[in-house]
């Protein structure tokens, strides 16, 4: 999100709050100055509609006078909506009281910050961020400083999981206090959320510590600040008690409920007290005209302690009612009031630590203000967690001429359960792109108002599970269309030269019962140093770059057995082959087969027992050296069955095995069995009766046995084809009760139409039909091990054609994945061959340049683009009298390279017609002429 025109410096001299107001009812920026505070750092909370500047000195919500976003809210309001106009901790005693001295004068602070973040990492800006949970790069050593998650059922801490969308942490003491440190150390955590129900609040958690060897006395700490609901300085506020029986919550609203210009709506603004020690909520509140705002210790600890007869203030601005400690009287007149919170007197022993925990929260009106600070503390109550979208993908990006390639795996998205309701909710994945940096994500979707409230996504890929088309607890965002889950996405309508960002989000289903709606959460975008948002410049490669690849055909067959699964691979970087030997091997893990991939050149286990993936899923496997392996099982039951006519497409006999309502043949195993027509050397089979579809054995021999014009043959693993071990004719008439004699066939069975394999009887022709039996023992040492069968079904209409002599009737039976088959593969590495360097298809593009060309996104990024450029070489580019206007150097991955348009000297060039001379290191050169036209 933007930051709403960030300041990142300090604002001096101290300006009238009036001055202030004009210039951001204007647009304009106050004069500022470089803050100078040892190891000061900023976080910003931006993950919902409310978003806010907290420093590690004490400021916990920012002023405009020093930085923006200061409390704006909401996301699509106008910069002007700043609702804050600071609010300081403070802590100490009374003749040691620690804070930030004016909202005006920031760098005037006792706190001191502790180094709780990257130091080294300093961004543009060059004002460092603190420890922020989306961004690792300011982890001190890559380590997260602050505390994880808490799990609400066990209060145990949940390592490598955050509470809010966005944590920030810092910490800091009061070394520097120029009335001498009491050895206090400050833990500071921060959230802001991004989830609906929670996106209109900021919680900020503190742990108060004594760090010294004394006792503090009558000790206090709490907030001095203000809010403002608009700029005509004309609100009012009021103190109250909400599901506590202690007061906790202050809030603020507009006198005459109309938006002062340029303000176009109106909210209200809360500070929440959350945690206190010993859950005494506030004990001091008192509220004053801006007017008279402390401008020291001497002035504020009266206020904090509650004295009003301290000689040092005049307590008629600051005590309101008949209670010292609490203002129980509101202000009898609109203005702009500032306020004091603090909590005491406390008795801090040494190596105490004392929480304390706040939220500024936002509403439209009071019903929402109120509901919002009931969701709040249902949070609190539950270590600030609500329901939470899925954990989002750890996105990949590869490019080429004209295309980008994202891929990611199914962790942590698809395994990671709710952290709040313990459910496994994950129903897809949304791919957004961005070509101005994050500003917008593609065609905005507009609410009644005409706010923008979301984006239409390139691509959705969701669980096929009816959970699928518009979202009715919110219309703006769709639920998928049950388009099957992928981990990869291709996008062909790129502009080679310009920079990309795409965003990869996970959403979670929601519940679409009318009667409890829940819309479904997604994860929020963000910015590049996210795992799931990516930044890319698509164009060619260099023409000498030869891709890695898998050397393979378009399946991976196994070596050592069949199998009807579909295992073949997807190439998803080619940089990263390596040029291996790898083994796939399916293996046991319970009573189901999983897989295990090994790169046999390091002898390194890449997985290991796996599941096979879903059928609806296939590219569930991680990626691997550039490479997916895609699966796609197949479950047991009847593959290949039907005729194989050596006399030509004759027999019309029905023979089958599916179910036709009276349920379908029986099998076991997956061989291919045939049954071949044979008049001249019958079979001899066993005649058994049908017992019962629903047990174990549902055929029993009938001690009878009958000639069949047919032979069995079995095909094995190893290709050979012998004959079966027994054959069997099932009839039905041989069941108890027998069925009537118009149900079933007559006794035994052959070749003729309308037969002794034929019913007339039209409703149970399907149901009771004599079936052909194959069976075959697998023997070892001559003990039977296992077997294997199969049971076809015969009807022999009177108008049907038979099969003749040698005629084949194939019943395959499908071949899962099992245990022990191996699938070897080899991969060749990308290398550049220098044999295929060639100049032969560089160009200039746009030639001729005429103002823009199709990649430029702002008018200071004028660029033209040598393209089909060598991995290395020199551009040198003359006017046309010959005189060298600049030099461009190349060595990288690329086809491109790209010129702005600036002489040597750093100067834009002027319209005309300009040679340029490609040359590489072994002396292979191309000229060419280009046209700037301005």
């Amino acid at each position: 999100m933007m930051l709403f025109g960030l300041i990142l410096t300090l604002v001096l001299p101290y300006p009238p709050e009036d001055s202030l107001i004009n210039a951001l009812r204007e647009g304009r920026s106050p004069v500022s100055h470089t803050l100078t505070i040892e190891n000061a750092a900023i976080g910003v909370q931006d993950a919902g509609e409310v978003s806010n500047v907290i420093t590690n000195w004490g400021v916990v919500f920012s002023s405009p006078h020093f930085m923006t976003p200061a409390v704006h809210w909401p996301r699509n309001a106008p910069f002007q909506h700043q609702y804050c106009f600071g609010v300081m901790f403070f802590a100490g005693t009374k003749d040691n009281l620690a804070t930030v001295h004016n909202r005006f004068a920031l760098e005037t602070t006792d706190w001191t910050p502790l180094p709780l973040f990257n130091t080294e990492a300093l961004p543009d800006s060059g004002f460092p961020f603190m420890a922020t949970s989306t961004d690792s790069s300011t982890w001190p050593g890559g380590v997260w400083p602050g505390p994880w998650r808490v799990d609400p059922s066990t209060g145990e801490p949940v390592p490598g999981q955050f509470t809010s969308d966005k944590d920030l942490y810092c910490g800091f003491t009061d070394k520097n206090n120029p009335e001498g440190s009491l050895g206090l150390e400050v833990r500071q955590l921060a959230y802001s959320y991004g989830r609906y129900y929670a996106e209109d609040f900021l919680v900020v958690r503190m742990w108060v510590i004594n760090r010294g060897s004394s006792v503090i006395d009558s000790f206090y700490m709490g907030l001095n600040g203000s809010f403002r609901v608009d700029f005509d300085l004309e609100d009012y506020l009021r103190l109250t008690s909400f599901r506590d029986s202690f007061p906790n919550v202050l809030y603020y609203w507009d006198a005459n409920g109309v938006p002062d210009d340029p303000w176009v709506s109106l909210g209200m603004v809360a500070i929440a007290v959350l945690e206190t020690p010993d859950s005494v909520g506030i004990t001091d509140f008192h509220y004053f005209d801006r007017t008279f705002d402390p401008q020291n210790d001497v002035e504020l600890w009266p206020i904090v302690s509650s004295n009003p007869y301290d000689p040092d203030i005049d307590s008629s601005n600051y005590f309101h009612g008949h209670d010292i400690r609490i203002d129980e009287t509101p202000p009898p007149t609109p203005g702009p009031y500032n306020f004091v919170i603090s909590v005491g007197p406390i008795d801090l022993e040494p190596g105490d630590s004392i929480p304390f925990a706040f939220a500024v929260v936002l509403g439209e009106d009071s019903t929402d203000l109120f509901h919002n600070l009931d969701v709040l503390f249902k949070m609190r109550d539950k270590e600030y967690q609500g329901i939470t979208p899925p954990k989002p993908p750890i996105v990949r990006v590869t490019y080429g001429d004209g295309w980008v390639r994202l891929f990611w795996d199914r962790e942590p998205s698809e395994v990671t359960p709710d952290p709040f309701t313990g459910e496994l909710d994950f129903e897809g994945y949304k791919i957004y792109r961005s070509d101005d940096f994050g500003l917008t994500w593609g065609k905005e979707i507009t609410d009644l108002n005409g706010d923008v409230v979301g984006y239409v996504p390139l691509a959705v890929f969701d669980a096929i599970d009816g959970i699928k088309g518009q979202d009715p607890a919110f219309p703006y965002q769709t639920l998928g269309g049950d388009y099957g889950i992928k981990h990869s996405f291709m996008d062909t309508t790129v502009t080679n030269g310009v920079t990309y960002w795409y965003c990869v989000t996970a959403y979670d289903k929601g519940n679409q019962n009318p009667d409890s709606l829940v819309p479904s959460l997604e994860s929020p975008k963000g910015r590049p140093d996210l795992s799931y948002v990516v930044e890319v410049t698509p164009g060619p490669r260099p023409p000498e770059w030869v891709p890695g690849d898998v050397l393979q055909g378009e399946y991976l067959t196994p070596s050592n057995g069949r199998t009807d699964a579909q295992v073949s691979y997807e190439l998803l970087d080619p940089d990263e082959i390596t040029g291996d030997r790898y083994m796939l091997e399916v293996i046991d893990i319970g009573q189901e087969v999983g897989l295990k991939l090994v790169d046999e050149s390091v002898d390194s286990v890449l997985f290991d027992s796996l599941p096979v993936p879903d059928t609806l899923v296939p590219d569930a496997l991680p990626v691997t050296d550039g490479f997916r392996i895609k699966v796609k099982d197949v479950s047991p039951g009847y593959g290949e069955v039907g005729w194989s006519l050596v006399h030509g497409d004759t027999s019309t006999f029905d023979w089958f095995v599916e179910d036709r309502g009276w349920g379908g043949t029986v099998f076991r195993g997956t061989d291919d069995f045939y049954l071949i027509v044979d008049t001249t050397f019958p079979s001899l089979a066993e005649v058994w009766r049908l017992r019962s579809y629903s047990q174990d054995t549902p055929f029993i021999p009938v001690d009878t046995t009958v000639y069949l014009p047919l032979r069995g043959e079995v095909e094995r693993e190893d290709g050979e084809r012998v004959p079966v071990s027994k054959m069997v004719l099932i009839e039905a008439r041989y069941l108890i009760p027998p069925p009537p004699e118009t149900q079933v066939s007559p006794p035994g069975w052959d070749l003729t139409p309308g037969g002794l394999a034929w019913i007339e009887d039209t409703t149970t022709q399907d149901r009771f039909a004599d079936q052909i039996g194959m069976i075959y023992f697998y023997v070892e040492n001559g003990d039977t091990v296992d077997s294997s069968f199969v049971y076809i079904k015969t009807l022999h209409p009177p108008w049907g054609i038979p099969p003749q002599d040698g005629d084949e009737f194939k019943i395959s039976l499908r071949k899962p994945l099992k245990s022990g088959l191996l699938f070897p593969f080899e991969t060749s590495a990308s290398f550049y061959d220098m044999d295929r360097v060639t100049l032969d298809k560089v160009k200039v593009v746009p030639n001729p340049y005429v103002v823009s060309a199709g990649w430029e996104t702002s008018e200071g990024n004028k660029k033209i683009a040598f393209t089909h450029l060598p991995k290395k070489c020199t551009i040198k580019i003359y006017n046309i009298a010959g005189e060298l206007i600049n030099t461009l150097e190349k060595d990288d991955e690329s086809g491109v390279l790209f010129w702005d348009l600036r002489t040597k000297h750093g100067l834009d060039v002027s319209y005309g017609l300009y040679i340029y001379v490609v040359e590489t290191p072994d002396g292979k050169k191309r000229e060419g002429k280009f046209g700037v036209i301005r």
